[in-house]
């Protein structure tokens, strides 16, 4: 049951076709493709990673400013006036 080369090509056109679709689409989508900013989600990962990074250390200032505006008011759950706190800072 040998087949002619045009059965060959009729019956695999369909698959090879589809197959070349889900290609481009995943090489215009993926990772490297550019969103609305211009930035390749490499690169807003990068800056997703680099800003989280950043994210303790600024919790931690916050963390020290409360605690010496706790000892400004010696414990008490005292509410400043905001621009005697900027004055005390």
């Amino acid at each position: 049951m040998p087949q002619t080369v045009s059965e060959l090509i009729a019956g695999w056109a369909p698959f090879i076709i589809f197959l070349a679709i889900i290609v481009f689409f995943m090489r215009s989508g993926g990772v490297r493709a550019r969103g609305p900013s211009g930035r390749t989600m490499v690169e807003l990962y990068e800056l997703y990673l680099e800003e989280m990074n950043r994210q303790p250390m600024a919790l931690e200032r916050i963390a020290q400013a409360l605690e010496r505006r706790g000892r400004l008011t010696d414990g008490r759950n005292v509410r400043l006036d905001p621009r005697a706190a900027r004055d005390q800072a």
